[in-house]
């Protein structure tokens, strides 16, 4: 019998070795000083001994050497034993503090206990259900599968920072025309490194092909369900009502101690984001879900995979950037570059030039038709086994004609070998109002107007999605060449949009102006 049953049956007269007697009368108060008052659980105490009826403190945080605990939290500890004649029957329940969770576990015939079970989390089940709902949306959003014929799909991914990414960060996207994604702090926005409004934001991402992705509350751990669903889905709730034009689909977990949100850091295993309480509350609310499970690369196909980790560059250089996109060139993966803009220009990190040359490079390799630039949550659906990629434009081969197009005084339509193509010498910009009958699953999505261009004698042209909150533009000036070369424009489209989505595509200025391939399509 082990000291904490002797002390136990001392309290309720039972010496060792001497029944109870059944005709010993205990008044209510007695009962409740023998029964459910006990003391607080010592130092190095076995919870799997304590298998007698009753109440127990547990001291916070945690007790040393304490073994087989439920939680490292304070609490209540309710133990109930039905005092089976020949089998073990306890159970246990406790009740952490502050929101530390409700748990229970029992024994079985052989008087081995369960697992604990947190009773107070989502089911794993029930997570999954609700996440299947947001995935569905996320795949009609992008039109399905985004193929990249073969290409790697290569995506950028910033982390908070905005004072910088908007003055440094953000022209140099504008420049080399590639999509991006930011994970924000909802309770962070104005603060020192994030001088800018949500509304700015918003425009920035509308005009140029951005993400914004929940990063948390506050970039920290929580401890508890309470705190945990603020930091997860509070934070979510404060970025959808603060960012209506943006769709916020994903989860970007920001980097905390091993162990942090309840043992859901450091997201390096499959397990943490089912097994976890925070790991199901991503799971419920984001199709999109980064982490930091091990590799370097991403295996391809993807179809939605959960918990992917990224490189960061911010402390490397262009030359060791431009290494890690040979490896995954030559390994058939995808990547995910990321850095800290705040770190920009610091003692140990990379310039602004540095950068550029990055960025620069990207485009390179773009043009070159070595790698496809993604959004994150588009690489999430890259296929370099498909060609196929959602495109709202009708026509943009120009073998209909105009049928389609407006403002076309001025085009004609010629054929050169297999490309047919619209030209003009003086004509405007051609325009297609796109069809949203689709509204519901396209808005909020990011997207890109890219089409095939050539001015034999250079020019200016216009590439610009436009509509109701929004006008994203940019005018590219071409030198002269025989050759065709591609211009785009990334954009996201309102989630919020109303009225008609207008894009146009063409000449400004300058000599003859050939256009074909005009495709809005998802990235």
């Amino acid at each position: 019998m082990n000291a904490i049953q002797v002390a136990i049956d001392t309290a309720l007269g039972n010496v060792e070795g001497q029944a109870v007697s059944t005709s010993n009368t205990y008044t209510n108060t007695q009962i409740e000083a023998t029964r459910f008052d006990r003391p607080f659980i010592p130092d190095g105490a076995d919870f799997n001994d304590y298998t007698a009826t009753g109440s127990y403190a547990v001291r916070y945080p945690n007790q040393a050497g304490m073994l087989n605990a439920p939680s490292t939290a304070a609490g209540r500890l309710i133990v109930g034993n039905t005092n089976h004649p020949t089998l073990p029957a306890a159970t246990h329940l406790f009740l952490g503090y502050a929101g530390a969770g409700v748990l229970y576990r029992s024994q079985g015939s052989s008087g081995a206990w369960t697992a604990w079970d947190r009773l107070d989390k989502l089911d794993a089940g029930q997570a999954q259900a609700h996440r299947a709902m947001l995935v569905s949306a996320f795949k009609a959003r992008r039109g399905g599968v985004v193929g990249t014929s073969g290409k790697i799909p290569v995506s950028l991914r910033f982390d908070h920072g905005l004072a910088k990414f908007g003055t440094k960060i953000l022209p140099l996207l504008q420049k080399y025309d590639l999509p991006w994604s930011q994970a924000i702090n909802s309770n962070q926005m104005g603060n020192a490194g994030n001088t800018t409004t949500f509304a700015t934001f918003s425009q920035w991402c509308i005009d140029n092909g951005g993400e914004a992705w929940n990063h948390g509350r506050d970039h920290i751990s929580a401890t508890g369900p309470a705190p945990i669903l603020q930091q997860i889905v509070t934070a979510l709730a404060s970025l959808q009502s603060n960012l209506p034009a943006l769709s916020i689909e994903g989860w970007a977990p920001p980097g905390v101690t091993a162990g942090g949100f309840d043992g859901y850091s450091p997201m390096t295993s499959a397990e943490q984001h089912w097994n976890t309480y925070a790991g199901q509350l991503v799971l419920a609310y984001h199709a999109a879900v980064a982490g930091y499970l091990p590799g370097l690369y991403r295996s391809l196909p993807a179809d939605m995979p959960i918990g992917l980790g990224h490189t960061t560059i911010e402390a490397q250089t262009p030359a060791w950037v431009s290494g890690v996109l040979n490896g995954a060139i030559n390994s058939g993966m995808g990547v995910q570059l990321m850095l800290h803009p705040a770190s920009i220009d610091t003692a140990g990190f990379m310039t602004t030039a540095n950068v550029e040359t990055v960025f620069a490079d990207l485009a390179a390799r773009r043009v070159a038709g070595t790698i496809e630039i993604l959004t994150p949550t588009g690489s999430l659906l890259a296929d370099p086994n498909s060609n196929h990629r959602d495109d709202l434009i009708t026509n943009g081969s120009f073998r209909n004609g105009f049928t389609g197009w407006a403002n076309t005084l001025n085009w004609t339509t010629a054929v050169s070998g297999n490309v047919t193509y619209a030209t003009t010498t003086t004509g405007t910009p051609l325009t297609q109002t796109i069809s949203l009958n689709r509204r519901e699953a396209l808005l909020g999505g990011t997207r890109e107007l890219v089409y095939r261009v050539r001015a034999t004698t250079g020019a200016v042209v216009r590439t610009n999605i436009l509509g109701t909150g929004m006008d994203a533009r940019k005018e590219h000036t071409l030198s002269a060449s025989p050759n065709w070369v591609e211009v785009r424009k990334p954009v996201t489209i309102p989630a919020n949009f109303t009225g008609e989505l207008i894009v146009a595509a063409g000449r400004v200025s300058g000599g003859t102006v050939d256009i074909t391939n005009a495709r809005l399509q998802s990235i």
